[in-house]
């Protein structure tokens, strides 16, 4: 990707002993959006386990509760993690591919990304359930139980925007066999659906994620100059002085 020549006067981050080895030096020198990510994540999940086991549904994108405006839902769905294993092969697989990000779009600009694909696929979600709920009486769409939530639907997102622009023309799944790269992403939800997840949600973080490819949300991404002016204001100087703060290459 070009380099973004207008970041060049902003202040940097303070760089972490490279050599520090510890846990917290790994910790700080990872990028800040996806650390911050996933530290929220991690906390809501102790903190539903440990004081208010309600917090995970109070966030989880449920039709009927975002027509009753809890609109809230609809950004704070990725933290609404309901288990242990669920949370760590989340973090674990969002962190491997929201750092490639970062470090490209910068951390403001993968920010945005990240909160853009999640809310296209949540009114996604939350438009389908209720067309389809009256067609299909039994299926539960509309029941607690298929509300959605977690690190997946954005993973999914960026996942299918990593393929699509990738030269590679196969991925190797657990290095047990080939899976052609662009149908990577539609492997893993068909994967997922025959373990048990829910389809619809992780059909519409990939239909996040394609919309993005074809370019339909071109106008809402900020561009570079954008970026380069919200990083020029100085309400903004502690956070990209923030150990791991990246700015914009485009």
């Amino acid at each position: 990707p070009a380099s973004g020549g207008g970041m060049n006067n902003t202040p940097q981050a303070p760089m972490v002993a490279p050599d520090d080895d510890s846990i917290s030096g790994r910790y700080y020198r990872s990028p800040l959006a996806s650390r911050a990510i996933c530290t929220l994540a991690a906390f809501v999940y102790l903190t539903s386990v440990l004081l208010f086991p309600t917090i995970a549904m109070d966030l989880q994108c449920c039709p009927i509760k975002i027509l009753q405006l809890q609109l809230h839902r609809l950004l704070l769905s990725p933290l609404a993690i309901a288990s242990l294993l669920n949370l760590l092969i989340g973090i674990l697989v969002f962190v491997q591919i929201g750092v490639q990000f970062e470090r490209q779009f910068g951390t403001l600009g993968f920010f945005f990304l990240f909160n853009l694909l999640n809310l296209v696929a949540n009114l996604t979600f939350t438009v389908s359930a209720l067309l389809l709920a009256p067609l299909f009486p039994d299926s539960g769409l509309l029941s607690r139980s298929a509300c959605a939530g977690g690190l997946w639907g954005p993973v999914l997102g960026f996942l299918v925007i990593q393929t699509q622009r990738s030269a590679q023309p196969n991925i190797s799944f657990c290095g047990l066999f080939n899976v052609p790269t662009k149908l990577y992403p539609l492997f893993l939800v068909l994967l997922f659906s025959l373990l048990g997840s829910p389809v619809l949600d992780n059909l519409c973080g990939l239909l996040a994620g394609y919309l993005f490819v074809k370019g339909y949300m071109s106008r809402i991404m900020p561009k570079e100059e954008v970026f380069t002016r919200w990083e020029a204001h100085a309400w903004l100087s502690d956070l990209y002085r923030a150990p791991g703060y990246i700015s914009w290459t485009g």
